[in-house]
């Protein structure tokens, strides 16, 4: 069993504050000076959250030790890439365009994956994991839309994801309920009402994942505040054994509702 609280640790070369991003926010921001001269073409000061498209990336991938990843083709992170288990603290703003997003294996520059060229809109936000199937060591990638429509200012607002392949078939549980039975891994990719924010009395919880349909306990997360207004993805993820990339469920603070 392992235990842990909210992630904060951040891999970026230059960090910058961004409006309507919490400071609890744990998406790591890409948009360096680099990447927002060579990518959307434009000044750090000119790219606002607003009329940008905004951009969070996750390496869930137990198989990947490492990646690199390209907007375009053009390098986005350090030439070290983003460690198995890293993800980001803040949202990056760029340009509203179609982006074909690369991951590499930063030692030889080989392909991972390649998330096709797609459009990403002008004032919305986007998460994209890096993940495995369960049994399998390709890597695969998604495109999430994180829709805060529904976001309630008075409530907390969560949603849940498994992202760990040594674990098809889980039991999340807030405070002793089970509130997401048999959630498989990545389950979201194909059943996108997973990635919709659900609605909780703002508290503190404790958090459990269990075997689906047991009461054998894997992982553990106690005292874990979501505040009202709070918009929070809870996941996961690890790798049963591994000393860097730990069993771990995580909460991530978005943006709020009252920002």
């Amino acid at each position: 069993m392992e235990k842990n609280l909210v992630k904060t640790d951040s891999w970026l070369k230059t960090p910058r504050k961004m409006k309507r991003i919490t400071t609890q926010s744990i998406f790591w921001m890409m948009g360096t000076a680099m990447l927002l001269a060579m990518v959307s073409g434009c000044s750090k000061a000119s790219v606002k959250p607003s009329i940008a498209t905004n951009l969070s990336v996750m390496n869930l991938a137990p198989s990947v030790p490492a990646t690199t990843i390209y907007l375009n083709d053009t390098l986005a992170t350090a030439d070290t890439g983003i460690a198995t288990g890293q993800f980001s603290t803040a949202y990056a703003p760029l340009g509203p365009r179609s982006y074909d997003i690369k991951f590499k294996d930063p030692k030889t520059d080989s392909l991972i994956y390649d998330l096709a060229s797609s459009d990403y809109a002008a004032g919305s936000y986007y998460t994209i994991i890096l993940y495995n199937n369960p049994g399998s060591t390709a890597a695969q990638a998604t495109k999430i839309l994180d829709d805060f429509s529904t976001a309630s200012a008075s409530w907390a607002n969560y949603r849940f994801f498994n992202m760990c392949p040594g674990y098809p078939h889980v039991d999340f549980y807030m405070n002793g309920v089970n509130v997401q039975s048999n959630r498989g891994t990545a389950d979201n990719v194909t059943n996108t009402t997973y990635n919709s924010f659900q609605n909780m009395t703002p508290t503190d919880y404790n958090l459990e994942v269990k075997v689906a349909g047991t009461d054998s306990l894997i992982a553990s997360s106690t005292g874990v505040n979501l505040a009202a207004g709070g918009v929070y993805t809870i996941f996961f993820s690890g790798q049963k054994g591994s000393g860097s990339n730990p069993l771990t469920i995580t909460a991530l603070a978005a943006k709020t509702t009252n920002q």
